[in-house]
């Protein structure tokens, strides 16, 4: 195969992209969010037809190995428990929570059995994305109402507003910066239309949002290393999606290079040490693993 050296700016190396360190991973059901644990690598499964809002009972979540090799393709739930169209994950501990439409589960990965269940209808029916701040807490977007939740899990848990004084059109994406206690959060547009923004929330007393860059499109999915921020971006409903590369310090914002285009890149994980990009094309039944290699360090 031909060797294609590609480079771009992620943090503070220079990165490569092989064509053949891009792995095509086949056989999911509309996979929409990936979620990285060590060795174990958690892929949420919409169902056999992208309805992400509809209770049909036929969603799941496959679990494979940090080399893509797929271990379990219908690891949760039990055929006693039942996801109907699961979407962002976060794991504390031995729990792997997911959001299914309208209300938040957890399963202990070990027993595979349900341990927790919130119900947030009715402030939101398409719940998206989660996020942990702490071991007690959880964020959670909510699509259809383009607004933020933060959960407490103590107890059987609650949900309050986030309080932002605006609207996030079709809010998606999460991703927690720890030491700058900010949030960021990406919506996917609204009325069928690219007009999703991407903006940087400031979790004080009162949180205030910024815009981190002006475009806007069909946005989906966040993941941080450092000084750069990717977001998937589905430009339309074809194979055309792209991630973009975002630097936080200049907030100018380009395409990574990859030799191949997404259909629906959903709810994308980088496992910043490894440098290893998973992309879920939603859109596709495909899971994407991009190994971006270091050329050299500075």
């Amino acid at each position: 195969m031909k060797r294609i050296l590609l480079f771009v700016l992620l943090t503070i190396a220079a990165i490569q992209v092989n064509a053949q360190h891009i792995k095509e991973l086949s056989g999911f059901a509309s996979p929409e969010s990936l979620l990285q644990h060590g060795r174990l690598v958690y892929v949420s499964n919409v169902g056999r037809q992208l309805q992400p809002a509809l209770k049909d009972g036929d969603g799941f979540i496959s679990l494979l190995s940090e080399d893509g090799s797929l271990l379990n393709r219908h690891f949760l739930p039990l055929p006693s428990d039942t996801l109907h169209a699961p979407k962002g994950m976060v794991r504390i501990g031995s729990t792997l929570y997911v959001t299914d439409i309208d209300r938040i589960v957890g399963f202990d990965v070990k027993s595979r059995k349900k341990v927790f269940e919130l119900d947030m209808k009715p402030a939101s029916q398409f719940l998206n994305d989660l996020e942990v701040l702490d071991r007690n807490q959880l964020t959670v977007s909510a699509t259809d109402a383009g607004k933020i939740f933060v959960v407490n899990l103590q107890g059987k848990g609650s949900y309050r507003e986030l309080g932002l004084t605006l609207e996030i059109r079709g809010a998606n994406g999460l991703k927690y910066d720890a030491s700058r206690k900010q949030l960021y959060v990406n919506g996917f547009g609204a009325s069928g239309q690219p007009t999703g923004e991407l903006y940087a929330v400031r979790l004080n007393r009162t949180p205030t949002a910024a815009k981190v860059i002006p475009a806007t499109g069909y946005y989906d999915g966040l993941a941080l290393s450092g000084q750069t921020l990717l977001l998937s971006s589905w430009v339309s409903f074809e194979k055309a999606g792209e991630i973009l590369s975002i630097d936080l310090q200049t907030g100018k914002s380009s395409v990574l290079p990859l030799p191949v285009r997404f259909a629906g890149p959903a709810d994308i994980w980088l496992e910043a040490k490894q440098q290893v990009l998973w992309v879920p094309a939603i859109l596709e039944g495909k899971v994407y693993r991009v190994n971006l290699k270091d050329k050299d360090q500075r």
